[in-house]
């Protein structure tokens, strides 16, 4: 793991102009965007219903085809490397 990129496939894959690219978790992959500098294509599912999830994300602006998606952190992120496991 090089945060934001995951060294194996993870259920976060994001898809560039060129390569492809896994994140470790759903924070992560919008960060992957930011680090490429490009538009991107994630592709992930509900960890709640395992539904697939799309986003396009570009580093200059917020993300689009939101209406529907939710990322929840379970703790606030100041506390996130208390157990980032558990995070």
């Amino acid at each position: 793991m090089a945060g934001p990129f995951a060294a194996a496939e993870t259920p976060y894959r994001v898809i560039g102009r060129h390569i492809q690219w896994f994140a470790n978790c759903a924070w992560d992959m919008l960060g992957v965007a930011v680090i490429a500098n490009e538009r991107v294509r994630i592709e992930a599912r509900c960890t709640d219903c395992g539904e697939p999830m799309k986003l396009v994300v570009d580093p200059s602006e917020p993300p689009t085809d939101v209406e529907s998606s939710v990322v929840h952190f379970l703790v606030p992120a100041r506390r996130w490397y208390d157990d980032i496991g558990f995070t």
